[in-house]
C-alpha cells in the first residue's frame, strides 16, 4: 500500500507542476492579446522616424523625465524629426489627467540645447470668466508657428472674486475669443527664437 501511495503523490505533484507552467504559458499569451498596441504618428515628412525605430537615448531621456515627476503626470515621446546627423526634435506630449500638453525639445548630439510649451488644452472650470489654449503647426522641419487663444465673457459678467457671477456659466455667456500667432524658427545649434515679422 505504501508504494502505492507513494506513486500517487508523485503523479499529482508532477500534473500540478506540469498544469502551473502551462497556466504560466496561456497567461503569458493572453497577456500579449491584451496588451495595447501603441500607434506611431508620423508627419509627412521623410526624415521623421517612426518612435519604435529610434535609438535608445529618447528612451533613457524619456525615463528620467517621468522620474522627475512622477506623481505629477506622464511623459510620451510623439514625433522625433532628425534634422541632420547631429540635430534631432523631440515632440513630449506630457498629460496629467487636467491638461494636455505638447512640448518640443531640440537636441545636438543628444543633449538638450532648448525645451519650450507648444500646445496645451485644459478642463475648464465653468466658473472661470475665462480659457486660454494654444496649437501648433510645422511650416518647414525648422520652422513652426503656435496660435494662442483666449476664450472670455463679459467684464459685467463677473464677480468681486474674479468667477462668473450666480445664475450665469461660461458656456451659455456669450464670449469673444483672442488669439495671437507666433512664429518660430530652430536654428542650426538647435535654439529655438521668435521670428519678428
Amino acid at each position: 500500500m505504501k508504494p502505492f501511495i507513494y506513486i500517487l503523490f508523485l503523479l499529482t505533484l508532477f500534473c500540478c507542476v506540469k498544469e502551473n507552467k502551462r497556466t504560466d504559458e496561456v497567461s503569458s499569451n493572453i497577456q500579449k492579446l491584451v496588451e495595447p498596441k501603441k500607434v506611431d504618428t508620423i508627419i509627412s515628412t521623410p526624415q521623421i522616424q517612426s518612435v519604435k525605430n529610434k535609438e535608445d537615448w529618447p528612451k533613457s531621456l524619456l525615463t528620467i523625465m517621468n522620474e522627475e515627476i512622477k506623481n505629477y503626470g506622464i511623459y510620451n515621446i510623439d514625433k522625433l524629426v532628425t534634422l541632420n546627423d547631429s540635430l534631432k526634435i523631440i515632440l513630449f506630449e506630457f498629460n496629467d489627467g487636467v491638461c494636455a500638453q505638447t512640448n518640443l525639445g531640440t537636441y545636438l548630439n543628444e543633449n538638450e540645447i532648448d525645451f519650450m510649451e507648444i500646445g496645451i488644452q485644459c478642463d475648464h472650470d465653468l466658473s472661470i470668466p475665462k480659457y486660454e489654449w494654444k496649437v501648433f503647426e510645422f511650416i518647414a522641419q525648422n520652422k513652426f508657428k503656435i496660435k494662442e487663444f483666449r476664450e472670455y465673457v463679459h467684464d459685467s459678467l463677473i464677480d468681486s472674486n474674479g468667477h462668473i457671477k450666480d445664475g450665469y456659466d461660461f458656456i451659455e455667456s456669450e464670449t469673444k475669443i483672442d488669439s495671437i500667432i507666433n512664429h518660430y524658427v530652430i536654428n542650426l545649434n538647435g535654439e529655438i527664437s521668435k521670428q519678428i515679422k
